[in-house]
């Protein structure tokens, strides 16, 4: 039995907007747009005349009602005034989310997921600067605070 995609489709890019630093809590903001273009200048343009210290792909999911991709963008000033609020404590910030690693991307995929995941990915691109080169223009503060995100809050004994 084949699985049919839906005739109409639709591509939506999900952007997670990040201050450029935070003390506890990740406060952050998200878009949900319509994909009109490629995808990096639509990540770019819902940002408006926001000017982003990075700006990355992170994932792509599949739901009911289409694809979207998710981006993250560091800006250089604290957003408040664009998309959505979106908070995550410390803790969460560490906890892997996904419960069932065979299935990754669960009906129940909470925004703070695809969030925490795109942080993990960002992590680990933070640990290997070498292959990254682009991440230099981070301030070393926030790249090396992004490299340990991914890393337990208490280590195994």
């Amino acid at each position: 039995m084949t699985t049919r995609a839906p005739q109409s489709l639709r591509i939506r890019l999900e952007l997670f907007v990040l201050p450029p630093c935070w003390d506890g809590n990740l406060r952050a903001r998200r878009l949900l747009v319509p994909l009109d273009g490629p995808p990096d200048l639509v990540a770019r343009r819902a940002l408006g005349r926001r000017r982003p210290l990075w700006v990355h792909s992170t994932s792509w999911r599949c739901t009911p009602t289409g694809i979207v991709l998710t981006y993250l963008a560091l800006l250089a000033r604290a957003p408040a005034d664009i998309g959505t609020a979106i908070e995550i404590s410390t803790a969460d910030l560490h906890s892997q989310g996904q419960q069932d690693p065979r299935n990754p991307c669960t009906a129940r995929c909470r925004p703070a997921d695809v969030l925490r995941h795109g942080l993990r990915h960002l992590a680990s691109l933070c640990r290997r600067p070498k292959e990254t080169p682009c991440l230099a223009r981070l301030p070393m503060a926030l790249r090396e605070r992004l490299a340990k995100l991914d890393q337990p809050v208490h280590p195994p004994r």
